[in-house]
């Protein structure tokens, strides 16, 4: 087969995305307790210190979709970026990291709040 044919374009793709997939859900693993306390913080921000937290806060493994939603990150920011300058890849690296803690805040606090309300009704 030549250098240029497609199943040898495909098959780079393929060995490139693979380990970039495990690397992103090793990352994920290691930065599960990180965002955990993170959005701890965000529920007793968001309800002026009205949620204790008590207990051990002890999980041996995380929720898998956020691991493969992790891997999968990776793996866009990677192929998004790979033909880009490095001024872009900065810009576009920030503006995912921007995206993604604006989600990560709205959807803790949102259901911070909803528990909240739940709590109030029974």
């Amino acid at each position: 087969m030549k250098l240029g044919h497609p199943i040898v374009k495909i098959l780079k793709v393929i060995l490139v995305a693979i380990p970039l997939f495990f690397i992103g859900v090793i990352t994920a693993y290691v930065l599960e307790s990180f965002f955990r306390g993170v959005i701890q913080d965000i529920f007793m921000w968001s309800t002026s210190g009205k949620i204790k937290f008590i207990g051990k806060d002890f999980h041996l493994f995380p929720h898998a979709m956020y691991l493969v939603a992790f891997g999968l990150g990776i793996l866009i920011l990677f192929f998004e970026n790979r033909l880009k300058a490095d001024g872009e890849i900065f810009k576009h690296v920030v503006l995912n990291l921007i995206v993604f803690f604006c989600c990560f805040s709205n959807h803790s606090i949102y259901r911070c709040e909803f528990k909240s309300s739940r709590m109030h009704t029974l």
